[in-house]
């Protein structure tokens, strides 16, 4: 069944995969370029030198030792990165407001070198849509009386899975999750988009945009993505597809 994840989560799994198994032997994911804690399996990371300055929305964080910080109990995720989850309310030029786990009403600031991903990244803010679950990455700088930060990334309705290709029409292929092959695993469609990016066959190899590629029916991989419509994954638009191996370094095609 495919894993609905936040950011977060979804970037730890990217590492894990590699050399991991899904049922089906144990399998290795090449050309994973992870720079960072979102890294280059989604986005270019930016340089400290290139960094916006700190928001000033009012997020809620939650108070840790040594600070002065009080708010509502978030998710610390180490390193001063908070991970703010919630349903999209509204976006503007310059924020986003959610509503958050325990109903109160989260407004995140937003700049030029924000990365938003709903399917594919570097989209513009006015791709999410009211009802979206975001997952906001803020960069936090603790001061002695306060917090500042910077909104890294946006995710909107975050997935990932391990899929069988079973068809492909034009640019959707219509896939099953082999995660838990114990599970239903019911055909969903899984959309490559003019942006999402093809991972390559050989490590150093170039990334394909929009695509087939090496893509064929029989294949394994490894993605993720952004469900059109949050908590559905009948329709899902790629951000990165991943090639599965066997251990004889061969695709993992039937």
């Amino acid at each position: 069944m495919p894993t609905m994840v936040d950011g977060s989560s979804r970037r730890a799994e990217q590492r894990a995969i590699v050399g991991a198994g899904a049922g089906f032997g144990v399998l290795v994911v090449l050309a994973l370029v992870l720079g960072s804690d979102h890294g280059s399996s989604h986005r270019a990371v930016m340089s400290p030198r290139s960094e916006p300055s700190v928001g000033t929305a009012p997020v809620h964080l939650p108070a840790v030792p040594g600070s002065r910080v009080a708010g509502v109990p978030g998710v610390y995720v180490g390193n001063g990165t908070w991970i703010v989850t919630g349903v999209l309310v509204r976006t503007s030029p310059r924020s986003l407001t959610v509503r958050d786990r325990a109903g109160k009403r989260q407004t995140v600031s937003i700049n030029p070198n924000t990365d938003v991903c709903r399917g594919p990244c570097s989209c513009p803010i006015d791709v999410l849509r009211p009802g979206d679950l975001i997952d906001a990455n803020l960069i936090v700088q603790f001061r002695a009386h306060g917090f500042g930060y910077r909104t890294r990334w946006v995710d909107a309705n975050s997935v990932s899975d391990y899929a069988h290709i079973d068809a492909i029409e034009g640019y959707r292929l219509t896939v099953h999750s082999v995660r838990h092959d114990y599970l239903p695993n019911p055909p969903y469609t899984l959309v490559i988009d003019p942006d999402t990016i093809i991972q390559p066959l050989t490590a150093g190899g170039p990334e394909i945009k929009g695509q087939l590629a090496w893509i064929a029916v029989g294949d394994k991989i490894y993605f993720t993505g952004s469900n059109v419509t949050p908590n559905d994954m009948s329709v899902t638009v790629g951000t990165r597809i991943f090639p599965l191996f066997k251990n004889d370094g061969t695709i993992d095609r039937d």
